[in-house]
């Protein structure tokens, strides 16, 4: 799949979360080759975009991984509280309150609120709920 740069790759990113497990950081570079990286790229070629990083991360083996953010958006902490990849924390309200008033936002006006501003090329994206 990455060929020469796969050992980079994964060097790279075990180096920006020191003390990951092995599939905590293969995740990592997957989630960069899969999301991250194409994304950047559509929206640095769009006209207006809006890019988020969700990367609360409650513990599990992927961390902040795919779909994270969706018992935040959605208010359905209920429906997500087996689910490993939350592996038993309770969702952070404050944090859930602000996904959720910036989705809606968006929907209502199509701008997010809170500091989700429109992406700039280059830019990083606006990051949520770094760490637990």
């Amino acid at each position: 799949m990455f060929g020469d740069a796969g050992r980079a790759a994964y060097e790279r990113e075990a180096a920006a979360q020191p003390g990951r497990r092995p599939a905590g950081v293969l995740g990592g570079v997957a989630d960069e080759a899969y999301f991250r990286a194409p994304t950047t790229r559509l929206a640095d070629a769009a006209g207006t975009a809006y890019l988020y990083r969700f990367d609360w991360d409650p513990g599990a083996v992927f961390g902040a991984c795919h779909c994270m953010e969706l018992p935040f958006v959605f208010g359905t902490e209920d429906a997500w509280r087996e689910a490993p990849r939350l592996n038993g924390w309770p969702l952070p309200n404050d944090l859930a309150g602000t996904v959720q008033d910036a989705w809606a936002s968006f929907v209502r006006s199509g701008r997010p609120g809170g500091g989700w501003g429109r992406h700039a090329p280059g830019a990083p994206a606006w990051v949520l709920g770094g760490g637990r």
